[in-house]
């Protein structure tokens, strides 16, 4: 229910109804404390509270302003608009929207042009059981500066956090700092037409499709945590998605791969994928990257907790000119790095071995050695220096997945020691 102050005049609502305060407005729900309603500008009454939510937005000055909601929970049948300048505000997780029964909708929305506008310190719950469509905060079309922070989505029958376009215009500098979007039915993160996004501390665990599915254009930077994705993998990236960075991210126990990758010129530097696959054990794997020029760098993929342990390759590459340095990749079950593309840069990997080096002697009356050469795969490249007299004897090497043998031409009185350098 409004107030009884509801039909004066908007362009002096805020002088009459609120002096002191600047371009804010308060919306009490039906169950916040009496000290909440009694100093609300409006009040709900437990059913279609989006009427109230919209009738403060609407009162706004033409400016911009910021409507705060009170602790309680607000049900929402209608999809609440903000518009240039606006910020919609809660008391934190106190604050809950829930979409009504069969309503069918999305709860919250960045309109086209509604730049600047904000989402902070509230709760949304989708009420999936109750609702086939619908996601918890929808940006669309050509907007600047969206701002979402300290956001918990659950239970959205859609999307948590679905930024799109439906003509050829993109989302300009959007930033999401501390959302938890959890149990979709779709993705936790939908995150398309995008431009110079940044995204901290975004945490995703139960959404029925990908944790974080990510179409950005013209680069970002994201931290997030993965966990649990039921269908497609933790993390996708589609191939038009191109210099993006994730800093420390973590993929864990998705049901499918922990991460793909489609894209171009996209980093991961640390974090750690571990235990991903767990819908079919020695199928999937911590990263994948099917696009080219990617770098992954600090990383740690491998098998931790799970049991039986579910994730066959730490990395699976079968994109073309990616670089993969300095990974953690013990554990898994079939192997560190599976790389079927071309040029390719996989070096100081633990647990897969490009480069190593060692001695060996052809003993005095033999023709050959044989070494372990310790690499993950037979080498394609032995450089050895004899430390020995050869006496003109000619040398050469062949190898296979585990050993170099050296062969001499004939057999000499003396021992020979090589000291040799292989890489795969």
């Amino acid at each position: 229910m409004y107030h009884d102050f509801r039909a004066l005049d908007p362009s002096k609502y805020m002088d009459e109804v609120s002096p002191g305060r600047v371009a804010t407005v308060v919306v009490a729900a039906v169950d916040s404390s009496l000290q909440a309603r009694a100093q609300a500008d409006f009040v709900c009454d437990g059913v279609n509270d989006h009427v109230e939510i919209r009738a403060a937005l609407a009162i706004l000055p033409a400016a911009g302003g910021k409507v705060m909601l009170s602790e309680g929970n607000f049900s929402i049948a209608a999809t609440i608009s903000l518009s240039t300048n606006v910020i919609l505000s809660g008391e934190g997780s106190a604050t809950i929207l829930k979409l009504a029964n069969s309503a069918d909708t999305d709860v919250l929305e960045m309109p086209r042009n509604a730049n600047e506008s904000a989402i902070e310190s509230l709760s949304i719950d989708g009420n999936k059981a109750n609702n086939a469509l619908g996601s918890g905060i929808v940006a669309k079309g050509f907007l600047w500066k969206p701002r979402l922070r300290d956001i918990i989505i659950r239970d959205c029958p859609a999307h948590g956090v679905f930024f799109t376009s439906d003509v050829a215009e993109d989302i300009y500098l959007p930033v999401l700092i501390n959302i938890v979007s959890n149990t979709a039915g779709q993705h936790g993160f939908l995150l398309g037409n995008t431009v110079d996004i940044d995204g901290f501390m975004l945490f995703a665990e139960g959404n029925g499709d990908a944790g974080a599915w990510l179409g950005v254009g013209g680069g970002g930077i994201f931290r997030l945590h993965i966990f649990d994705s039921l269908g497609g993998a933790g993390l996708f990236c589609a191939n038009w998605t191109n210099r993006l960075s994730l800093i420390a991210p973590i993929f864990e126990t998705n049901h499918q791969n922990g991460a793909i990758i489609e894209g171009e010129g996209i980093s991961i530097i640390g974090g750690h994928s571990f235990d991903n696959g767990v819908d079919a054990v020695n199928t999937h794997d911590g990263i994948v990257i099917l696009g080219d020029k990617n770098f992954v760098i600090g990383h740690q993929s491998n098998n931790a907790w799970a049991a039986p342990p579910p994730q066959r390759y730490g990395i699976n590459v079968s994109g073309d000119d990616n670089i993969i340095s300095e990974n953690q990749l013990e554990g898994n079950l079939t192997g560190a790095i599976l790389d079927t593309g071309a040029r390719n840069v996989t070096k100081d990997n633990k647990g897969y071995v490009t480069e190593n080096r060692g001695t060996a002697t052809i003993a005095a009356g033999a023709v050959t050695a044989v070494v372990a050469h310790g690499l993950t795969a037979a080498p394609t490249n032995v450089t050895w220096g004899a430390t020995t007299d050869t006496v003109g004897r000619r040398i050469w090497w062949s190898a296979d997945a585990a050993n170099i043998t050296f062969t001499i031409d004939s057999i000499h009185t003396a021992g020979i020691t090589l000291n040799w350098k292989a890489e795969v």
